[in-house]
């Protein structure tokens, strides 16, 4: 998930497509929210991928470079500022603040933020955090090893593998830890593609939507069959909930690449993207914010009988909900902002 940038990026180094998936992944993250609950097949569908794709693009641009522990010293510092503090303040702003409730948002798993009854995706934010401190550490071994691919490989496997076969706890293991590993293993596993991915940006865009729906499509008509061979109702990354892992990497890759395409082709079809811009570069802060009105939403849409389990309701709410976090956060950028993980110039 993006962490906060300053300005939106249309030229340089930064690659405007990953911003652009990162907003149609938080886009899909909040109707997934909206269709809590529910049954419908479309939320199956986007839980298949969503929280797997942002590991994705976080993949794609993590450097190969850890040349010293003090790097690693201090990615650790500035990610406890872009995640960790602002989890602290939202947890604790979504919870009772009681002395119960804080020591469940300090064990910080998908079932404990359920127990302190806060916001229950706040639960990506520490993961990460660990996360990105173990692909650091990796990174740093590999590099140690004068980057020897094999070593690498062996790395991301062993990450998959942990947090693959690690027995499943009730209330969770603390910051999610378990499914950290296989954070870093997707992480690992996208640098791998990077430069798959940045050679599809000179295709044709038509060419990339129709094979984005394609993939849509296939993952549309199989998710419910992998899940069916897997015996889960979906996939959770939250609660370590895979399935068959063969399928579970079929999925993630589907939905992905279907993602990243369809964003590829936006960027060279669509000339005026600093809004599509905006929304990915801060996917962080909405998923913070939108985690209380999302609910007034589903409610709302109860309450009027059209349900909250209508997918197409649904995806309207969603755009509502991302214009709505809109002006929140840039309020939050301006007056607050380590509140959205952003640092006071020091």
């Amino acid at each position: 998930m993006a962490v906060n940038d300053e300005q939106v990026a249309v030229s340089g180094d930064r690659k405007n497509y990953i911003d652009i998936a990162r907003g149609i992944a938080i886009y899909l993250v909040v109707v997934g929210h909206i269709l809590s609950g529910s049954k419908v097949y479309f939320r199956t569908v986007i839980y298949s991928f969503h929280v797997s794709l942002f590991l994705i693009l976080a993949g794609l641009v993590q450097k190969w470079e850890v040349a010293d522990l003090s790097q690693i010293t201090r990615t650790v510092k500035r990610r406890f500022f872009q995640l960790i503090v602002p989890y602290m303040i939202w947890a604790l702003l979504y919870s009772d603040c009681s002395f119960k409730s804080l020591l469940y948002i300090l064990y910080a798993s998908r079932t404990s933020l359920t127990k302190a009854q806060t916001g229950g995706s706040l639960w990506f934010l520490p993961m990460f955090f660990l996360s990105s401190i173990e692909v650091q550490i990796l990174l740093y071994v590999y590099n140690k090893f004068k980057q020897n691919r094999i070593l690498f490989a062996c790395e991301m496997a062993g990450c998959f593998a942990i947090g693959y076969f690690l027995p499943k706890l009730s209330f969770g293991y603390p910051g999610s830890v378990n499914v950290s590993f296989m954070a870093s293993a997707i992480v690992m596993a996208s640098m791998l593609l990077r430069k798959l991915y940045d050679r599809m940006v000179s295709d044709n865009a038509w060419i990339k939507i129709a094979i984005s729906l394609v993939l849509f499509c296939a993952l549309y008509c199989c998710v419910g069959k992998c899940n069916s061979l897997s015996q889960i109702d979906y996939i959770r990354l939250s609660k370590a909930q895979y399935g068959n892992w063969i399928l579970f990497i079929v999925q993630i890759l589907a939905g992905s690449t279907a993602v990243i395409l369809l964003a590829q082709s936006i960027d060279e079809l669509v000339s005026n993207k600093r809004a599509l811009l905006f929304v990915g570069m801060n996917s962080m802060p909405i998923l913070c914010v939108h985690a209380r009105y999302v609910n007034w939403f589903a409610d709302f849409l109860d309450y009027t009988g059209v349900g909250h389990n209508n997918v197409f309701a649904a995806m309207a709410v969603g755009i509502v909900c991302i214009l709505i976090s809109v002006p929140i956060i840039l309020f939050l950028k301006r007056y607050m902002p380590a509140v959205i993980g952003d640092r006071i110039n020091r």
